[in-house]
């Protein structure tokens, strides 16, 4: 009842019931009284312990004492020109249903295929570029790291191109 914002609670006293009204009960029933306050949500009221504003620094405002002789940062260095120049429109496409840059299950937009052709394009760029981390992608999945585009590849040496024999991709079983 307390963190529900009521005041005067008292303690809970037992509920004198009849024999029937106690026959589907679970837990026993006690009465407990309180008050509502007589303020609304939203309200504000001022603290008991609340200072009151000084003189040097007024209700509501930050003052910061700053010596003379600190060299602030020039106002016009902070911004470079990349920063100035407008973004690619391409870049800012959104989904027309959601209004993000993200698709959804069964997006009719169109948007979702273009997404995947910028991952498949971004996918077949890195494989191109790739260079091990560890070093160790050559010696089988064991040695590969998660993001390895080698992974499920067998063994090669190092440089070699992977050659999969007809025999290696036939099912055994």
């Amino acid at each position: 009842m307390k963190l529900a914002g009521f005041t005067s609670i008292s303690e809970p006293k037992s509920e004198n019931l009849t024999d029937e009204q106690k026959r589907n009960l679970v837990a026993p029933v006690v009465e407990v009284t309180c008050k509502k306050p007589n303020f609304e949500v939203g309200s504000a009221m001022k603290l008991s312990f609340a200072k009151p504003p000084t003189e040097k620094h007024s209700a509501g405002t930050w003052n910061i004492d700053l010596d003379d002789d600190i060299d602030l940062a020039d106002p016009d260095d902070l911004l470079t020109e990349e920063d100035l120049t407008r973004p690619d429109p391409q870049s800012l496409k959104v989904c027309r249903t959601t209004g993000k840059r993200k698709t959804y299950k069964n997006c009719v937009c169109g948007l979702k295929e273009e997404l995947d052709v910028e991952n498949m394009q971004k996918v077949e760029e890195n494989k191109k570029n790739f260079k091990s981390a560890g070093g160790t992608c050559h010696l089988g999945d064991a040695f590969r790291c998660a993001a390895c585009p080698h992974m499920g590849s067998p063994a090669f040496k190092p440089g070699e191109k992977v050659k999969l024999t007809d025999s290696t991709l036939q099912n055994t079983a």
